[in-house]
């Protein structure tokens, strides 16, 4: 494993970080230290306003990964995630985390075929998407044997699909153990797709 393990030049940064077992308790422990330290607005969305702070990281993400963990998601369980929010991606990631799940991108633009095949591929039992993809997500998950469950990143409700506000209501209950090693897989990332349409397919 240490033979595959790419170190960032930022090495003050790399030997830090070393002392956690996976990136969720990275991010939690940090949040956290932020909070304390008085610093308040960790994002921000420009075009919409909205915005989270860094004490209501742990909570939210809590919400989120609880609310997933009484949905079914299981240690090793993959949901597809296919949302250009910046805001609210990166709580809903780390509440995948700590139901113990593994995040899979898919592109926003990816066609039904690109998109059933991952979700055969991964046998993933969720997938997050824009409000514009939903209809698309729902046709996939109507040509799957098992639920699959389509979350929208939207204060607005929409048929067939539960929102990620919904998920953010749970009250955080059931969230259990964080139980990720350093040899486990936690996010699979698609290709790059900066030099024109997604290559991953």
């Amino acid at each position: 494993m240490e033979g595959n393990i790419i170190y960032s030049s930022f090495q003050s940064i790399s030997n830090e970080l070393d002392e956690y077992n996976n990136m969720a308790e990275a991010l939690l422990t940090k949040a956290k230290e932020h909070a304390q330290s008085g610093k308040g607005d960790w994002i921000t969305c420009a075009l919409t306003g909205e915005s989270y702070d860094f004490s209501s990281f742990d909570d939210l993400t809590r919400r989120i990964g609880s609310s997933l963990y009484k949905r079914g998601l299981r240690k090793g369980d993959i949901v597809i995630f296919m949302t250009v929010d910046i805001v609210k991606q990166p709580m809903f990631i780390t509440g995948v985390w700590r139901a113990n799940g593994i995040g899979r991108a898919s592109y926003p633009e990816d066609d039904a075929e690109t998109l059933l095949a991952r979700a055969f591929e991964s046998r993933c039992g969720w997938i997050y998407c824009e409000t514009a993809q939903a209809s698309l997500c729902l046709s996939v998950a109507e040509q799957i044997y098992w639920d699959v469950e389509v979350i929208v990143a939207s204060r607005e409700p929409v048929e067939g699909c539960t929102t990620i506000y919904e998920l953010m209501e749970d009250d955080g209950s059931e969230i259990p153990k964080l139980n990720l090693g350093l040899d486990e897989t936690a996010l699979i990332m698609c290709t790059s797709g900066t030099t024109g349409m997604s290559k991953a397919k």
